[in-house]
């Protein structure tokens, strides 16, 4: 109840191709602490002030995609000054299987000092981290830096596959990891590296009948150098299987 979201989000599609969309999200807790690791707990009245362009290069099969914002405001006794940006720049193969490679890169802010006066780590607001990030879940738009190199292909009209590699660092090695669920997932330590790891994302999709489809994934992280400094570094994996109904 404690946690209310107020704003504007405007599009534009007079242009061929191309997507234009502005936004100013205010959020406000309204006395209900929230959390961003180093700076503590306060009440939070942020205004997130952003951007997004997508669309297609004309008369070429690159298309592309970005976003940035601005984010101000309170963060209990802190003054919030964090940022988000990122770019997608892919590329569709002339071939009967469709293919498409991309790269991405994602960058959220983090809180380069504990001890001064501003919440520097970005709020991710309200995310849905798992699709952008890694699948696996380790990370979220906050305190990243994000290399995403991915290649999908259709070889049947009933099958898609997916391939992606992540290459994951903290912002700031002054400030934590942060999961997908925005809490702390390893907290930072003196001297820490900013190298997450890299995570391989492997994954199929396949469409059984009008109503319902069959996911297969797995998914790898190599551990690094961040982790190694700051607790237990084994290298983890995630298998699943998962049906999806359409009504």
């Amino acid at each position: 109840a404690n946690d209310r979201v107020g704003g504007y989000y405007a599009a534009y599609t007079g242009l061929k191709d191309v997507g234009i969309e502005q936004y100013v999200i205010n959020r406000n807790t309204d006395g209900k602490t929230g959390s961003f690791g180093q700076t503590g707990d306060g009440e939070v009245d942020d205004y997130t002030i952003g951007a997004r362009l997508k669309g297609k290069i004309p008369e070429t099969s690159f298309d592309y995609e970005m976003e940035a914002a601005k984010q101000v405001g309170n963060s209990g006794a802190l003054d919030a000054d964090a940022q988000m940006a990122y770019i997608i720049l892919g590329y569709t193969f002339d071939h009967p299987w469709k293919p498409r490679f991309s790269f991405e890169f994602d960058y959220a802010s983090g809180d380069s000092d504990s001890k001064d006066d501003k919440r520097e780590t970005f709020d991710n607001l309200y995310p849905t981290n798992h699709l952008f990030y890694g699948y696996m879940d380790f990370v979220s738009l906050q305190n990243i830096n994000n290399y995403h190199i991915q290649l999908k292909a259709k070889p049947h009209e009933k099958l898609n596959l997916q391939a992606g590699w992540h290459f994951i660092y903290l912002d700031t090695a002054n400030d934590n990891l942060y999961s997908a669920g925005r809490t702390i997932k390893r907290a930072t330590a003196a001297g820490a590296d900013t190298h997450v790891g890299n995570e391989v994302d492997l994954l199929a999709q396949y469409k059984l009948c009008d109503y319902a489809d069959i996911h297969i994934g797995y998914s790898h992280l190599f551990a690094g150098d961040f982790l190694k400094n700051t607790g237990s570094s084994d290298d983890a994996d995630f298998f699943y299987v998962q049906t999806s109904l359409n009504f």
